[in-house]
């Protein structure tokens, strides 16, 4: 069986900053994370994987530098992680 997990980084929910007037998160200069909720969901693959046997695919959408965070997924155990910029 193959689990495909969708998985978002985010600016630090301790970082996160408006742009004064247009109500826009401010990303620039701000650590990034991976979602909480999508690290859960993964975690919950992960074990589903091991009882069950098969894949885990992470796929994600986003800018060039969130390399780090991708690691970080490669780490948990997802078999693949697909990046698209």
């Amino acid at each position: 069986m193959k689990t495909v997990v969708a998985v978002k980084v985010v600016p630090a929910p301790a970082a996160v900053r408006f742009e004064p007037g247009l109500n826009r998160i401010v990303r620039h200069g701000v650590a990034s994370v991976l979602n909480p909720l999508d690290r859960r969901a993964l975690e919950v693959a992960l074990a589903q994987r091991q009882r069950l046997g098969g894949t885990v695919v992470a796929v994600t959408m986003g800018p060039p530098d969130i390399e780090e965070q991708l690691g970080e997924v490669a780490a948990m155990g997802a078999d693949r992680v697909v990046h698209l910029c």
